[in-house]
């Protein structure tokens, strides 16, 4: 019987003892006692079942016909409902106004500890969110954007995104979270990715990336210990177009138009963040695409 099975049947009470032994070896169950302990604090407004189902006959002309029922396996949907109760609950519960906010703006990084030493880079239009003084309860970090990590040896946090939560232990990974993308890559150590209701484990070389709602995991045989935006490059293989042009925004802080292009075009290459001419060149030129910087801010993309 798989780990998530074992979870859903603990979760409804329908586990057994030589069951419940089982998953203590698989899963820490701490931090769902946890969750459990805090959605008991919520609760649902009285209301009289005969009354409220006889209002609704009326207002949809429901009748007393039997329909047809479709059984779901309970431990399925009740494991969903824990992974998303337990997004929402860590940022409802260690994310306030009184909590360290980092922010790279557009063509800027940034760089900073966090309690446990642990060092984060924020890349271009980025921000980090933690909290110092709950950082013993619980190391979690709320990211919006892209960040790389090198956990300090022995500690253990959290990244939390809107698309999902990655935990670490002692480890070095870089985590991508933007519009219709998300991308975890490891480099060194192992990281644990919650992406809806999949949990992946990524070693050390690979990568989970999720595009367009399209999960893909990868061999990237990482020949650097970071990331390239941290050697000033940015590097695509098979990336639609228009996400390429997206990045190309945030690092040099411009906005493009583009005229009579194919923003949906699968595009592998990389551009160099120093000089923006020869950036553009490198992602037009292969393309067959020209391009005309009108002033600072405003970069045009045209077709011939």
């Amino acid at each position: 019987m798989n780990k998530e099975h074992l979870l859903a049947k603990w979760l409804s009470g329908e586990i057994t003892p030589d069951e419940l032994q089982a998953l203590k070896q698989l899963e820490d169950l701490s931090v769902y006692e946890k969750i459990i302990a805090k959605t008991a604090l919520f609760q649902s407004p009285l209301y009289n079942e005969d009354v409220q189902l006889e209002s609704l006959k009326k207002k949809t002309g429901l009748t007393n016909k039997q329909p047809k029922i479709k059984k779901i396996k309970p431990w399925k949907a009740i494991a969903g409902i824990a992974a998303t109760i337990a997004v929402i609950l860590t940022t409802v519960l260690f994310f306030n106004e009184s909590n360290t906010v980092v922010i790279a703006e557009k063509g800027k990084k940034e760089t900073f500890n966090l309690p446990d030493h642990s060092i984060v880079k924020l890349n271009a239009s980025s921000k980090a969110e933690y909290s110092k003084k709950q950082w013993n309860k619980r190391r979690a970090l709320k990211l919006d954007g892209e960040a790389f990590f090198e956990v300090a040896h022995g500690e253990k946090f959290d990244v939390i995104t809107k698309d999902g939560i990655v935990s670490v232990v002692g480890t070095q990974f870089n985590v991508k979270n933007r519009e219709n993308f998300y991308e975890i890559k490891c480099f060194e150590g192992i990281v644990r990715v919650q992406y809806n209701d999949l949990t992946k484990l990524i070693t050390k070389g690979k990568s989970f990336l999720v595009i367009n709602g399209i999960v893909t995991e990868n061999e990237d045989h990482l020949l650097s210990n970071q990331p390239d935006w941290l050697q000033n490059r940015s590097k695509f293989s098979s990336i639609p177009y228009q996400m390429v042009l997206k990045e190309f925004e945030r690092i040099f802080n411009v906005t493009i138009s583009a005229n009579n292009v194919d923003l949906n075009y699968h595009f592998t290459g990389e551009f160099n963040h120093n000089d923006i001419n020869k950036a553009l060149k490198t992602i037009t030129l292969p393309l067959q695409l020209q391009y005309k910087l009108k002033d600072d801010k405003t970069v045009v993309i045209y077709a011939d």
